[in-house]
């Protein structure tokens, strides 16, 4: 019969692999050939000490004297772990490092992460370099993973002009006057602000009393001196030369590059803006049949619910409570509940939806999709805002006033600012690679500005630089990077480089064109790690290559039980079924020696060597 060459391979390793595919790969190999992996593994497998500082969040783009929070998770892993560590927080200033802010952590003996929190407020505009630090403990296994670097934009502070338009002195006016009036008198985020009111339904001298009234509507020109707009409960025909006002409002979007902010009502509904020029620049339409205004409850409204961020939703500084995301997560989750919410509209196609309803489904979209709550929309140079309810003064419920005094002063930020993102190209690692190790690069588009149209390419060059004396003076390749977009994102786009011989590999944008400056990076492949490089053993490795080709991770103190799991299988017999051959009594042997012998006679004697 047929047997099998190979039954088994009997393999012992430190699960180190300095080159070419790891031991999974070759456990995955090992089960398409049918053939088991016994790994045993050798090395000390006591853990090396190691600090890891990862997730390192911020702002990424602040006002000058905006406070900073910079909040990482530090893991201790090993034997003997610090009882506590100082977390230093350093800004770039050339080739030096100067110290901002520290704080002292301390880590889970049980390996678990522990948030740290480290807070700085710049005072200087620009492009800043911050890196969070923790010193390297003696004999600690990898020291590059004791700091992360963020980068933020400190953009120039100013006085923020802000419009606040409601139809009727509803709850959602008076908190958000109340809040904006306040923070007036000192900073909100940073920019000094400067709050003016519109109150439609207000009576005769309203203006002469109230310090932040106006008496009517402003003027396109004065109107253009805002940055924010926030337009409440509002039918256009309330307001005087209401067809000329809705047009001032498109074009202060659209030319002037002001943010509007929509919160929706009771009174007024989306189909009573649908025949003004707000139209254009909404991020939602009526949808088929809607009625101007919208109908009353037929019963006391009692479910609630809370607006479910989207995951571009969770990236927008709106729903951002906390400058960690499960932190802000967290927030949003216990805030007090709402009752309202509009109906009637649905999203326009160009729109981002960055919170819908839990349950309910939406109107007139996609199958799938819940109804939008809270979408975005850029048109021309500046933003426009939606809001589907008008009850967040709900969420000032006891000590969660800060969480409502933090989700309008996004909005006032939002709204008011230009636009300052910076396009964020980034590798997946902070330290160096090695050869053939893979690359990621990810190039993200800021929320502050228009993502790219669907059918536009995003793509990186890469300029790779091999090491001096590895080739001819100057030499190297440049090569296109064809990115795609990271599903469930807002503008997150994504590549992987297999091959990556050693050298230098400088990434620079390079579609879509027009951007200044250019986003930029810069990564360095070693050689492979040497076989002293690593003397502590991989056994995540070893036990996940037996296990993918269907056999064992056997450490030092059980290698004897090898031999009883080897697969039973059949001997395969040495001998042939044929009898045997009596070699040195062939006569064809003898005669075979005795030429050779005497050839050897003859050329001896020919060449006169006997």
């Amino acid at each position: 019969g047929q047997y099998p060459s190979l039954a088994a391979v009997v393999l012992f390793t430190d699960g180190i692999t300095t080159a070419g595919d790891d031991l999974p790969a070759a456990g995955v190999e090992a089960a398409r050939a049918g053939v088991p992996l016994y790994v045993v593994g050798l090395g000390d497998a006591r853990e090396k000490p190691d600090l890891l500082l990862s997730d390192l969040q911020a702002e990424e783009v602040v006002s000058a004297n905006d406070e900073v929070v910079f909040q990482a998770r530090l893991t201790a892993r090993g034997p003997d772990a610090p009882r506590s560590v100082p977390v230093t927080l350093f800004e770039k200033r050339g080739d030096k490092l100067v110290e901002r802010g520290r704080v002292q952590a301390t880590p889970d003996p049980a390996g678990n992460p522990v948030p740290v929190e480290v807070r700085f407020t710049p005072t200087e505009p620009g492009e800043r370099t911050f890196v969070l630090d923790v010193p390297v403990q003696p004999g600690e296994a990898d020291a590059a993973n004791n700091r992360a670097e963020r980068t933020v934009v400190v953009a120039e502070s100013k006085r923020v002009r802000v419009l606040l338009v409601e139809g009727y002195p509803r709850y959602e006016f008076r908190f958000v006057k109340s809040l904006l009036e306040r923070e007036a008198e000192g900073r909100v985020g940073g920019k000094e602000v400067e709050l003016k009111t519109v109150l439609l339904d207000a009576s005769r001298g309203w203006a002469d009393t109230d310090r932040s009234a106006l008496p009517d509507f402003p003027s396109r020109d004065a109107l253009f001196e805002f940055d924010a707009v926030i337009l409440g409960d509002v039918d256009p025909r309330q307001l005087p030369r209401g067809a000329r006002a809705a047009q001032d409002l498109a074009d202060f979007v659209r030319v002037r590059g002001g943010g509007l902010l929509v919160v929706a009502g009771e009174h007024a509904g989306v189909a009573a803006l649908a025949d003004t020029a707000l139209a254009d620049v909404l991020p939602v339409a009526p949808t088929e049949g809607a009625v101007p205004r919208p109908t009353p409850e037929a019963a006391p409204l009692a479910d609630g619910y809370r607006p479910r961020p989207t995951a571009t939703g969770l990236t927008h500084p709106l729903f951002r409570f906390a400058p960690g995301e499960q932190e802000s997560r967290r927030i949003g989750a216990k805030l007090q509940p709402l009752l309202w919410f509009a109906t009637g509209y649905r999203r326009k196609l160009g729109a981002e939806v960055l919170a819908a309803h839990p349950d309910r489904p939406a109107e007139g979209g996609p199958a799938g999709e819940n109804h939008p709550l809270v979408l975005q929309q850029f048109a021309g140079r500046g933003r426009v805002l939606f809001v589907g309810y008008d009850e967040t003064w709900r969420w000032q419920w006891r000590d969660d006033e800060e969480h409502f005094n933090r989700y309008w002063k996004q909005a006032v930020r939002v709204l008011s600012r230009s636009r300052l993102g910076r396009i964020d190209l980034r590798l997946d690692k902070p330290t160096a690679y090695r050869r053939d190790e893979t690359i990621t690069v990810t190039v993200r588009f800021p929320d502050d500005a228009p993502a790219p149209p669907a059918d536009a390419p995003v793509r990186v060059a890469v300029r790779h630089t091999p090491p001096p004396g590895s080739g001819p003076p100057g030499g190297g390749d440049e090569t296109t990077l064809q990115l795609a977009k990271v599903a469930g994102s807002r503008a997150t786009y994504r590549a992987a480089m297999a091959r990556t011989p050693e050298g230098v590999y400088r990434f620079r944008l390079a579609e879509p064109q027009g951007i200044d400056p250019i986003p930029r990076a810069e990564a360095t492949v070693l050689p492979p790690r040497a076989e002293l490089d690593q003397l502590d053993p991989n056994r995540a490795d070893m036990a996940r290559a037996a296990a993918e080709s269907r056999g064992r991770f056997y450490s030092l103190a059980d290698a004897d039980e090898v031999p009883d799991d080897l697969p039973d299988v059949p001997r395969v017999p040495l001998n042939q079924p044929c009898p045997p051959v009596p070699l040195w009594n062939q006569p064809a042997l003898y005669a075979l020696l005795a030429a050779l012998l005497a050839a050897e006679w003859l050329l001896r004697k020919r060449e006169r060597l006997l």
